[in-house]
């Protein structure tokens, strides 16, 4: 594809502040927006560190060798992923399905990345979930971020990075009417 544009997409949107620019990237691929409720299973006393993740329709994603390496057994991992569950947070589609990124490309948006951990769950997520390819796209992430995504797409990746928040002039909480607000708008084009 020389003209790098991504094949059968649908933007996905990290919840919440994710969803505002997973909104602006759909609408100019003029494609479908979709929000991705993760929440990464952090590894007990380093919870940045991601030894999984779930999502919602009870998708599981376990690092497999990385529960070896630390010696979690699988039910000692469901226990975590059961607390995980209830960060998942409220459903913003109103009644509709979610578009399953099965042999599309899935372009996964956040407002910034700081560590990366909840992208780096959420593109292996879309990865098991069939997607043909995981791109991702955010407006700044620090110098040395790098993760699987097929393409990484960013505006900004500053030496010194302190905080996402800090790259924006208006930083503030997205509410859940917002997210769907943008998810209807989405819809009605």
């Amino acid at each position: 594809m020389a003209n790098h544009e991504p094949l059968d997409p649908v933007v996905y949107g990290l919840p919440r502040g994710g969803v505002p620019v997973a909104a602006e990237v759909a609408e100019k691929l003029e494609c479908p927006l979709d929000v991705l409720r993760v929440a990464k299973v952090g590894m007990p006393g380093q919870e940045e560190l991601a030894i999984g993740a779930v999502s919602e329709g009870g998708h599981v994603v376990r690092n497999e060798d990385l529960l070896a390496q630390v010696g979690l057994s699988h039910s000692d991992f469901e226990a975590l992923a059961e607390t995980a569950r209830g960060r998942i947070g409220e459903d913003w589609r109103e009644g509709h399905p979610f578009h399953n990124p099965a042999g599309k490309t899935a372009v996964l948006c956040d407002d910034g990345i700081a560590t990366g951990a909840t992208a780096r769950v959420a593109i292996d997520v879309l990865r098991s979930m069939g997607a043909g390819a995981v791109w991702l796209a955010a407006p700044v992430a620090p110098a040395g971020f790098d993760c699987t995504a097929d393409r990484i797409l960013l505006m900004s990746r500053p030496r010194r990075f302190v905080a996402v928040g800090k790259w924006y002039e208006n930083f503030d909480q997205i509410t859940g009417w917002e997210v769907r607000s943008l998810l209807r708008r989405a819809r009605l084009r």
